[in-house]
């Protein structure tokens, strides 16, 4: 037997280190076929087995796979694992996935995998950088090449919660929330969505959002018709229209969704802003009313200072007297402020003016029905009672123990809805014709006669003075039938 030479020798040693590079590349899956000099030339044979289609499948599923030993030593790791602990895959094996687990009661391998057949626990994975994720871990046992291990798959319930709690704001939002498509076809619609236009979901969802517009052009990028929605951001407000064909006035906030910066599709956000608009008009409807009750305010005031003055013998009386009727004008203001500014009640008028002077029921008798004045109209009513009723405390009906005054009110039965206003005294002293024409008597016949375009009549009959009014109907606001006596 001939012994190999040194030059064989080595020879041999390469060709064997070739072999067992080359074994080692095919079981590491890096050569997908080898070529073998056969008789007829080069054969080509395909070293892919028929596990590798479920291998490249692990590989390209979403949630994590591992192959772990039976006491948690991770023996492979697919990307989605990695990617969820945030370390790479090489990196992973050989690491104890007990380690990973943030909850050190969740670190028992055989609480993990469970002594037979198939598991799955709620478990708190912590990742390199710190961050904790909740994922659901299901396992089966597996054997391989005679050795147990546990094929694992973990779902990151992280995103699912995240969408979970997202589902549940939006269904729960008092705004109306829906989504559009790329081309302004309405894919999301939510319960709030559902109450303030009418639509079901099953109705609107797949149809474009023009629907919501009517006739008029939807807003700038809103529009199907447009091709591709461009929008990233704007709010505004617009009219839209109801199911029920109801014009609702609403503020759009709307942003593009975005998918690695490319326009999928638009959120919207529609809040109904009718009431809103409504409270906002009558705000400044009350302010300009406002400012006009306070200019005619300032010129009733300085015709009474004016006229107070005139009539005054000293300054005490001035004082007193124009006091007095200020305060009869507050009290008519404070009754408006109550009534939301846009009425006066004639009995509450009525009542208050004359609170100060006797009690409804002893030496006053009201009687009238359920009507009101406009705010002008009872200011100068108001006044009017009031110097009656002073006019009465020091000359007529109240200057004496028995005297009693009516006042009593009725709606026109002429169809005008004008109102006849009456003041009549009773049980008191004799009534003699006046001397003089007084400052109390010129507001009571002539001054609230031309504020209101209304007839004023007197009547100084011996048993009791007199007086009426007839208002205007564009003075009185409501009135109805049912008698109010006190």
């Amino acid at each position: 037997m001939r012994s190999l030479d040194d030059a064989e020798l080595e020879h041999l040693r390469g060709r064997l280190a070739e072999a067992e590079d080359a074994l080692q590349a095919i079981r590491g899956g890096e050569v997908d076929a080898i070529v073998v000099e056969g008789p007829a030339g080069p054969v080509v044979y395909a070293l892919k087995t028929a596990d590798t289609p479920y291998r490249l499948l692990v590989e390209q599923m979403r949630e994590g796979a591992l192959t772990v030993s039976t006491e948690g030593i991770i023996l492979y790791a697919n990307a989605a694992f990695a990617r969820m602990v945030d370390l790479a895959a090489d990196r992973l094996r050989g690491v104890d996935l007990m380690e990973l687990i943030a909850d050190a009661t969740d670190r028992n391998p055989s609480r993990m995998f469970g002594d037979a057949g198939s598991s799955g626990h709620d478990v708190l994975l912590r990742t390199s950088r710190g961050e904790v994720r909740n994922v659901y871990m299901s396992s089966t046992p597996l054997t391989i090449h005679d050795t147990e291990v546990q094929c694992v798959i973990a779902t990151d319930l992280t995103r699912q919660e995240l969408r979970r709690r997202h589902e549940a704001i939006v269904n729960s939002s008092a705004d109306a929330i829906y989504s559009l498509s790329a081309d302004g076809i309405v894919t999301t619609w939510n319960a709030a969505a559902e109450r303030l236009y009418g639509y079901t979901p099953e109705e609107i969802i797949g149809r474009k959002v023009d629907v919501l517009f009517g006739t008029q052009e939807p807003a700038p990028g809103l529009s199907a018709t447009d091709h591709t929605i461009e929008v990233k951001q704007f709010r505004y407000e617009t009219v839209q229209v109801a199911k029920s064909g109801e014009r609702l006035e609403v503020a759009i906030s709307a942003a593009s969704l975005d998918e690695e910066g490319i326009p999928k599709g638009v959120s919207v956000i529609a809040r109904d802003v009718s009431e809103r608009n409504r409270a906002q008009n009558h705000i400044r409807f009350l302010l300009q009313e406002s400012a006009h009750r306070t200019r005619n305010l300032l010129a009733v005031i300085q015709a009474i200072a004016t006229q107070t003055a005139r009539a005054a013998e000293t300054v005490e009386d001035f004082e007193h007297s124009f006091s007095l009727r200020l305060h009869s004008m507050a009290v008519s203001h404070d009754m408006l402020l109550g009534e939301g500014g846009k009425r006066a009640s004639v009995a509450e008028l009525v009542r208050l003016q004359l609170q100060p002077f006797a009690e409804v029921g002893s030496r006053l008798t009201l009687d009238g029905p359920d009507v009101s004045l406009t705010p002008d109209a009872g200011q100068h009513v108001g006044l009017a009672l009031h110097e009656l009723a002073t006019n009465a405390a020091k000359y007529g009906a109240w200057s004496s123990p028995t005297g009693r005054v009516t006042v009593s009110w009725e709606v026109h039965d002429s169809g005008d809805d004008g109102l006849r206003l009456g003041w009549r005294e009773s049980n008191g002293p004799r009534v003699a014709p006046r001397t003089r024409l007084g400052f109390g008597s010129v507001l009571t016949e002539y001054g609230v006669a031309n504020a209101l375009d209304a007839k004023v009549t007197v009547e100084f009959a011996p048993e009791g003075f007199r007086w009426t009014i007839e208002i205007p109907s564009s003075c009185v606001v409501s009135g109805s039938r049912l008698k109010n006596k006190g």
